[in-house]
C-alpha cells in the first residue's frame, strides 16, 4: 500500500492531491489521550535501559533527544507533507514487513 501511493503519487500528483484531500489522519487522536505519552515513555524507558553508559553514549544522546520530545516529534511526523510521503494504513505486523536473511538463516535486514 504505501509503496502503490508513493508511485501513484509521483505518476499522477494532481490526483494524488485531490485524492488525500478527504482523508483523516486517525493517529493525531492518539496523541491526544493521556494513555498515549504513557506508553510511550513506557517503550522508551526499557529501549534506555537496555543501552549501555560508556558504550552506547552517541546512540543514548541521540535518543535522549526523542525520548524528552516523543510527543511533539510523532505529531510532527503525521502531518510531514514531503516528497516522500505516503499514504499508509498503520498496521505494524510481521505480514506487512520485509525480512532479509543471509544463507545461514540469519536476519540481516528488516523493511516496514
Amino acid at each position: 500500500f504505501h509503496a502503490l501511493s508513493f508511485a501513484y503519487k509521483a505518476l499522477f500528483p494532481e490526483d494524488y492531491a485531490d485524492l488525500i484531500k478527504g482523508t483523516i489522519n486517525i493517529f493525531l487522536n492518539f496523541t491526544n489521550r493521556d494513555g498515549f505519552a504513557n506508553a510511550v515513555k513506557v517503550i522508551n524507558d526499557f529501549a534506555m535501559d537496555s543501552l549501555q553508559p560508556g558504550i552506547d553514549d552517541a546512540v543514548i544522546e541521540k535518543f535522549r533527544r526523542y525520548v524528552e520530545n516523543h510527543t511533539e516529534l510523532f505529531r510532527d511526523s503525521l502531518t510531514c507533507k514531503t516528497k516522500y510521503s505516503v499514504i499508509t494504513h498503520g498496521d505494524c505486523r510481521s505480514n506487512n514487513m520485509m525480512f532479509k536473511y543471509s544463507e545461514d538463516r540469519k536476519l540481516i535486514d528488516i523493511r516496514f
